[in-house]
Formats: structure tokens, sequence, C-alpha cells
């Protein structure tokens, strides 16, 4: 028997959703986007580029001290249905909190599923 592409998304998105029932969480993928302030310039704003349901999950970290500052490092894994067009540049808006995205890791190197690994904090 011959799986396609389709017929794999399928499995896989059945096993998800039967597997994790916590996949119910709602946030939204940001890009930078340049407009002409018609005169000649441009300003930057960031657009939504997607809303997504998915998984959250906070990673365990550490912490360290610079210029007399406690800065904390705990990584944020959104898991969520494959979207075409990702990419590292966008940010992630959840719970009140800005992400900025660290790195998108396709699962089993289909287009099925995505891992974003991203960093709280201010838009960079």
């Amino acid at each position: 028997m011959s799986v396609t592409r389709q017929t794999f998304k399928n499995l896989a998105s059945n096993f998800v959703n039967s597997t994790f029932a916590d996949f119910t969480k709602t946030f939204v993928i940001e890009q930078l986007v340049e407009t002409s302030d018609g005169a000649g310039g441009y300003t930057v704003a960031w657009t939504t580029f997607a809303t997504v349901t998915g998984f959250v999950q906070r990673k365990s970290g550490g912490e360290t001290i610079e210029n007399d500052k406690i800065d904390e490092d705990y990584p944020t894994v959104f898991s969520f249905e494959f979207i075409p067009g990702v990419l590292n540049n966008m940010r992630i808006f959840y719970n009140g909190k800005y992400f900025n995205i660290r790195s998108i890791v396709p699962i089993q190197d289909v287009d099925v599923w995505l891992d974003i690994t991203a960093d709280e904090g201010d838009a960079t």
C-alpha cells in the first residue's frame, strides 16, 4: 500500500488530535511589514500573518547575570499544523506576551506539523 503525503498528513493529524488534548491554545504569528507613508518614505508595523491553534510548552532554562541584571532564558515551544511561509524574523503573540522566534523545525521533515522555539521579549 502506498502512503501519499495527504494520507500521512491525515494520519498524523488524527494521532495528534486524539493524543494531545491540549492542542487548544490560540496564538498569533506576526510579520513586520513596510508600508508607504505617502511622503516618499515608509513606516513599519507588525501585522497578523496567521492565527494558529496548537500546543504551547515552556521549556526549562536558566538565568545569567549581565550588567548587574538577571536575564532569564526559558524558551517556549509552539507546536501546530504546518503553515507555509513562517520565517525566523516573525514573532508570536500569546497570552498577552510577545515571543521572538529562535528556530522553526518541521516535525519529521514533512509539511505536517511545525515546532517553533521562541524567547519571550521585545521584538527584535
